[in-house]
């Protein structure tokens, strides 16, 4: 189980990354490249709903415990 959490809070962490990333990206692109900003704050959002669940499954484990 230790595994399944370690696995759980480096996805977390690593969906944060992604997160922050594609907003600066959208960010500097968006006076520029407005099509390609609006789809990096899309993916921005999806990986923001990835996080949420991948949250939601680390609650459920650590309770396991």
């Amino acid at each position: 189980m230790k595994r399944v959490i370690k696995t759980l809070k480096k996805d977390i962490h690593e969906e944060k990354e992604a997160i922050r990333d594609y907003g600066k990206q959208a960010k500097s692109l968006k006076k520029t490249h407005k099509a390609i900003a609006r789809k990096l704050t899309h993916i921005q959002h999806e990986e923001s709903h990835h996080k949420k669940e991948l949250t939601k499954l680390l609650r459920k484990e650590v309770k396991r415990k």
